[in-house]
């Protein structure tokens, strides 16, 4: 973590209670970016998606609250997801080339 702390072992209802980045994102590579152990379960976007749905994250949950009005959650779809990251990315690489280009190389 930035300030070096981490939340120690974990599983997935701690992870969720602790709000563990660490933990998903391990999950998602597949393995153990510390150690580079392979794990025995990754997940894939899919994976993610369903999850959200199964869960309703998408939906209302038809209590009503009016401090403000709720609204209903966004899951993108994985076509959707990828097109926005890679917008993000190229307005991000405009924005800062010139970080990444050493002096006397040709653009």
């Amino acid at each position: 973590t930035e300030t070096g702390m981490t939340h120690g072992e974990e599983n997935l209802y701690g992870a969720i209670r602790d709000s563990c980045n660490y933990y998903f994102y391990t999950l998602a590579l597949g393995e153990n970016p510390e150690d580079g152990d392979t794990l025995t379960t990754k997940l894939e976007l899919n994976d993610i998606r369903l999850a959200c749905e199964m869960l309703g994250l998408d939906e209302e949950t038809g209590i009503e609250i009016n401090i403000p009005k709720e609204a209903r959650g966004n899951v993108p779809s994985i076509g959707k997801k990828v097109e926005v990251t890679k917008l993000m990315l190229k307005e991000y690489l405009e924005k800062n080339l010139t970080l990444f280009l050493k002096e006397g190389v040709k653009k």
